[in-house]
């Protein structure tokens, strides 16, 4: 099972405790938390993404395929919570 199957696996689970009418309202605030929260954690740690800079050259194939994978769960995200089940 990859990351992306287990991270959807969750979400759908999650969905689960809430009414189907409510899942796309659920969706845009897990959306908002997370740019959010990865925007707060770029504020508060700059000195740690210039340092982190050679890292992310040698973990680049890694870090694609995870990126790739959050794209697709994202996209999945959108589609669950606008169309009704």
């Amino acid at each position: 099972m990859s990351f992306f199957d287990a991270l959807v696996r969750a979400y759908d689970s999650f969905l689960t405790f809430f009414p189907v009418d409510l899942h796309w309202v659920v969706t845009l605030a897990i959306i908002l938390v997370m740019v959010g929260l990865f925007i707060a954690l770029i504020r508060q740690n700059i000195l740690f993404v210039f340092v982190a800079i050679p890292v992310f050259v040698l973990l680049w194939p890694v870090f694609a395929e995870f990126m790739t994978d959050m794209g697709v769960f994202f996209v999945y995200l959108l589609h669950t919570g606008a169309t009704p089940k």
